[in-house]
């Protein structure tokens, strides 16, 4: 194969892992956003149950 054909295809698959990593970092930090959030009580918009 030659080093142009190498080239174009290791282009999209550089492409397409950075892609993915962005999206894994985006929803990643998402999720773990929310669930650092719920390990610290962070549900705070809803009120605590009421004790009888």
């Amino acid at each position: 194969m030659s080093e142009r054909g190498r080239d174009e295809m290791r282009r999209p698959g550089v492409r397409g892992a950075v892609l993915l990593m962005v999206a894994g970092l985006t929803l990643g930090s998402d999720w773990l956003g929310s669930a650092r959030n719920r390990l610290a009580g962070g549900d705070r918009a809803e009120p605590p149950p009421a004790a009888d």
